[in-house]
């Protein structure tokens, strides 16, 4: 039977994200685990090969080490953007908490020149390349696969003798009222303990598709974030709404007036080198989003540019949300 591209293309990440915890591994034995002919995995390594992710030797494969995996995920612009301008609040001396989000991993990229501590349980910061300057310290803990997390009793225990002053958070979904939500049970208290052990402001990581999504397992009330920080396909209105709900509370708790003055000369600055203009503007009017029960829902839009994500400037994607002090990118 023919296997669709979706299949190949689900098999071979798995395949990749084995060789990523693992370093090697064994044909014969991937094809038991995936339940398909030696011929087809050795195809699949090939492809991995290909594109410079691995060396095949006989009877298996080893990892690149400086190799970073591309990855097809439409919205991988979008979380480049997100990451990079998150990374524009790290300051040099810095302690900060990362969480398994990919979103938040990729902060790591684009801390340059600074000397930063990151402490965090996402495994997969073992294969960021990073600046010489972070310091790069892992909560160990239960291993999780695939998304290499790791939580239980270990990770919580190490993270609660250890304080950060900014925490960037990644999440499955963000809702206006319901706050910070995930799929996975065993992240919630891990991320419960990396913003109780922040002195300083966490942020909220996420892009557009996590917007108004509830998941099963809610981790914090959207006032437990100094900052949101998301990507223009975000209506405006959703943007203001988040604004009116939480930008007092934020400046009171954060002192994010200070924080806004300098965001908004980086945000000038940015526009004037792109050509843009500065379009920030202001809704004077709520509109209603569509609600069910408890839940809030908003559906998804596709991005209003034409070029494919990995065509499109970074820069000209990024948006930033402040909890009742709104500035923004975009």
């Amino acid at each position: 039977m023919k296997m669709t591209k979706e299949v190949v293309d689900k098999r071979r990440k798995k395949i990749m994200q084995k060789i990523q915890v693992k370093g090697t591994v064994n044909v014969e034995e991937l094809a038991s685990e995936l339940n398909v002919t030696p011929l087809t995995i050795r195809r699949d390594l090939q492809y991995w090969e290909d594109m410079g992710a691995i060396e095949r030797f006989y009877g298996g494969a080893k990892l690149v080490q400086n190799f970073v995996e591309h990855d097809i995920d439409p919205n991988e612009a979008y979380k480049h953007a997100i990451a990079k301008f998150a990374a524009t609040f790290v300051d040099d001396g810095d302690t900060i908490f990362i969480n398994t989000s990919s979103t938040a991993l990729l902060v790591i990229k684009y801390i340059i020149g600074k000397r930063v501590t990151i402490i965090t349980n996402n495994g997969k910061a073992i294969f960021c390349d990073h600046d010489p300057n972070v310091q790069i310290v892992m909560t160990g803990g239960e291993l999780r696969f695939p998304k290499e997390t790791m939580t239980g009793d270990f990770a919580l225990n190490n993270l609660q003798r250890v304080k950060a002053n900014k925490a960037f958070l990644g999440c499955n979904g963000f809702d206006n009222e319901v706050g910070m939500s995930t799929a996975i049970l065993p992240e919630v208290i891990i991320n419960e303990s990396m913003i109780s052990r922040c002195s300083g402001a966490a942020f909220i990581l996420a892009d557009a598709t996590k917007i108004n999504y509830v998941h099963q397992f809610v981790v914090a009330k959207p006032d437990s974030f100094a900052y949101l920080v998301t990507d223009t396909r975000v209506p405006a209105e959703q943007i203001e709404e988040f604004e009116e709900t939480y930008g007092e509370e934020a400046r009171e708790r954060y002192g994010v007036d200070a924080i806004e003055a300098s965001t908004a000369r980086l945000l000038n600055m940015s526009q004037r080198r792109m050509g843009y203009k500065n379009n920030a503007r202001r809704i004077n009017q709520r509109t209603a989003v569509p609600s069910h029960g408890n839940q809030r829902y908003f559906k998804r839009r596709s991005p209003r540019v034409g070029a494919h994500a990995s065509e499109m400037d970074s820069s000209s994607l990024g948006r930033t949300i402040q909890q009742r002090g709104l500035s923004r990118i975009g």
